[in-house]
C-alpha cells in the first residue's frame, strides 16, 4: 500500500535510532533495486501487471527516501548514501554544465528518431521541447540518469530498438548510454522530457 512520504517517516523512521533509521533505509533500496531490476529486465513479468505499477511504485519509493533524508538533516545526523545516490548526485551537480543532449533511437521496425537539445543560458534549443532551462534540470534530476548502466545489451533479440544517449558537458567527461532491445528504468519518461515517441 502506498501513503504519503510524511505517514512513511511518521511510521518507519520517526523515534528509532540512527542505526535503525539506517536499516529501514536499506529496506527501501532493496525494493529499489528490485523494482529497477523489473522494469529493465522483466517487461512482460507479473509484477508488471500489478497496480500501480513498478514505475509508479519506485517513485513513490523514491520520494520516500527524499523525505527520510529531510528527517535525517533535522535530526543532525549523518545519512549514508549508497553508492547509487553518489553516482546519481555526482551527476545531478554537473547537470548546470549541460551544452547539449543528443538522443538517436532506431529500429527494424519503427524506423528512426533523432532529437538534439541545446542549451543557451536559460533557453533550451530544440523544436519540441519548450521549458526554462531550471524546469528541464530539475524534470531531468528526477529520472535519475546518474544510474545508468553504460550499456544495456539483449543477445537473444536481433532485430529490434537501438539507442543511445550523449550529454556533452562544457567540462568534458560527456555522459553516454546506449542499448539494444534493453532499455534503463527511466527510458520512457527520458525520452517523454525530449519530446519524443515512448518505445518500450
Amino acid at each position: 500500500m502506498m501513503m504519503a512520504p510524511e505517514t512513511f517517516v511518521d511510521m518507519q523512521i520517526r523515534g528509532k535510532s540512527r542505526e535503525d533509521a539506517l536499516l529501514e533505509v536499506g529496506k527501501l533500496w532493496e525494493e529499489i533495486r528490485y523494482l529497477k531490476h523489473v522494469i529493465e529486465e522483466e517487461p512482460d513479468s507479473e509484477e508488471r501487471m500489478i497496480r500501480p505499477s513498478p514505475e509508479t511504485r519506485l517513485s513513490v519509493l523514491r520520494d520516500y527516501l527524499d523525505t527520510t533524508r529531510d528527517y535525517f538533516a533535522s535530526m543532525v545526523w549523518e545519512y549514508d548514501p549508497t553508492p547509487e545516490e553518489e553516482k546519481d548526485r555526482a551527476f545531478n551537480e554537473r547537470l548546470q554544465e549541460m551544452e547539449s543532449i543528443t538522443v538517436d533511437c532506431s529500429g527494424f521496425l519503427c524506423g528512426g528518431e533523432e532529437r538534439t537539445i541545446t542549451f543557451d543560458w536559460e533557453k533550451i534549443l530544440a523544436d519540441q521541447v519548450v521549458k526554462r532551462r531550471e524546469d528541464f534540470i530539475g524534470q531531468l534530476k528526477s529520472l535519475h540518469l546518474g544510474e545508468w548502466e553504460k550499456e544495456y545489451e539483449n543477445p537473444g533479440v536481433c532485430d529490434g530498438i537501438q539507442w543511445s544517449v550523449e550529454i556533452r558537458f562544457s567540462s568534458g567527461k560527456d555522459f553516454r548510454s546506449s542499448g539494444s532491445n534493453h532499455f534503463p528504468f527511466s527510458f520512457n519518461a527520458f525520452l517523454d522530457l525530449m519530446g519524443m515517441s515512448e518505445v518500450v
